[in-house]
Parts: structure tokens; C-alpha cells; sequence
């Protein structure tokens, strides 16, 4: 008679846990696509050479380390890093995530390979590797990623 009790109660809590992982996912999946939407404007805007709007997509204590300059930080930094870079190499890029990991509400990191394409005096580079990104969510625009860090 007991096990007869306890059946409807399992049930609840089966669907509870499965209700409960599938929001997840669901939840997962949306903070990926925001965290690829971000990605695309990045890239857009870094083949459009806006370090201005590079800049933007930045939190107010990003780092951004470009190769053989100074790290920037902050706003006014960032754009000037990528106006100097953007001038002297013309620089074209491509990148794909192969991984993205929701960390928690607030932060996710962004793996994948870039192909950076530059000039230089002694001709055309082309640079292939690996990156990670950190997102981050704001208080004033409530999605992933907000901000890189």
C-alpha cells in the first residue's frame, strides 16, 4: 500500500527534474546564440575596422592584448589600440567557436580558432590559432555576452 502512496509523488518529482532540465537547456541554447550574435558583431565590426565600435562591445575593464602593442584598458585605450592596429595592418579576420560554456547567469567563456590575416613590410601574414573569450552579463543590457572582459 505504501509503494502505492509513493508512486504519484515519484512521478511529480521525475517531471519536476525533467521540466526543470529542459529550461536549462533551453536557457543554455539562448545564451549561446546571444553569445554567437555577439560574435558575428565583433567580427563585423573588426573587418569594418570600427575600433569604435569594437571598443563598445568591451566592459570598462577589458584587456585587449593585440600582438606586439601595449595591453589597453578601458574605452578611450581599446579604441585607440585597434585605430593604430587597423592603420598599420589592415588586418581582415575569421573565427569559429568550438566551445562555449554557460560558467553560471553571468559569465560565459567562448574557445575557438581565428584566422588573422595582416599586412606587413615584408608582405601579407597570415596568423592561425587559438582564442578564449570571457563574457560577461551587465546590469543595463541584461544578456550574454554584454561586455568581454
Amino acid at each position: 500500500m505504501r509503494d502505492r502512496q509513493r508512486f504519484p509523488l515519484q512521478i511529480a518529482l521525475a517531471v519536476t527534474v525533467l521540466v526543470a532540465c529542459a529550461t536549462t537547456a533551453v536557457g543554455q541554447a539562448r545564451e549561446e546564440a546571444a553569445i554567437r550574435a555577439g560574435e558575428n558583431e565583433y567580427m563585423a565590426a573588426f573587418n569594418a575596422h570600427d575600433a569604435s565600435r569594437l571598443a563598445a562591445l568591451h566592459a570598462a575593464d577589458a584587456l585587449v592584448m593585440i600582438s606586439n602593442s601595449p595591453v589597453a584598458s578601458g574605452s578611450s585605450a581599446i579604441t585607440s589600440s585597434f585605430t593604430d592596429f587597423f592603420k598599420a595592418a589592415s588586418p581582415s579576420l575569421t573565427f569559429s567557436p568550438t566551445r562555449i560554456d554557460i560558467a553560471s547567469p553571468t559569465v560565459a567563456t567562448d574557445v575557438g580558432t581565428y584566422t588573422l590575416t595582416f599586412d606587413t613590410p615584408q608582405g601579407k601574414v597570415t596568423d592561425r590559432g587559438n582564442y578564449v573569450t570571457v563574457g560577461t552579463r551587465s546590469k543595463a543590457s541584461g544578456g550574454l555576452p554584454s561586455t568581454l572582459r
